[in-house]
């Protein structure tokens, strides 16, 4: 088995769940433009920041164990076969996993505009979630 091959294919999912339990065990505490789920919305005020890294990091550490375990389905299976395929998968998966990193945005900011109005207070009732 390629080990190169192996490496790249678990990359951004290893990441994606790494991040996540940083983000869950140690989230920012302050808002900043370096670490943490970083929009618009997320940076209205103290209390958007912290419901939306609590809800980047649920989502990412599923999004990751998901994704790390597909992906090393795919490279076993993927690792018997020749050069050719193995590469054109590679960039297959690589493709797949950005754009559901791209993808996660969309229920974060969903979750935000549930709980928060326009500028940032929290919406009491129905919508609410933690």
């Amino acid at each position: 088995m390629n080990i190169m091959f192996v490496v790249i294919n678990l990359l951004i999912p290893i990441i994606v769940l790494g991040f996540g339990f940083l983000v869950k065990y140690r989230p920012p505490r302050t808002i900043n433009g370096f670490m943490g789920y970083r929009t618009v919305k997320s940076m209205k005020n103290q209390d958007t920041w912290d419901f939306a890294q609590k809800q980047m990091a649920h989502l990412w550490i599923w999004m990751g164990l998901a994704e790390t375990l597909v992906s090393a389905i795919i490279v076993f299976f993927a690792s018997f076969q020749g050069t050719e395929f193995r590469n054109t998968i590679e960039i297959v998966m690589i493709s797949v996993q950005t754009v559901l990193l791209i993808i996660s945005i969309i229920p974060i900011e969903l979750a935000l505009g549930k709980n928060f109005d326009k500028n940032g207070n929290r919406i009491e009732g129905e919508g609410k979630q933690s």
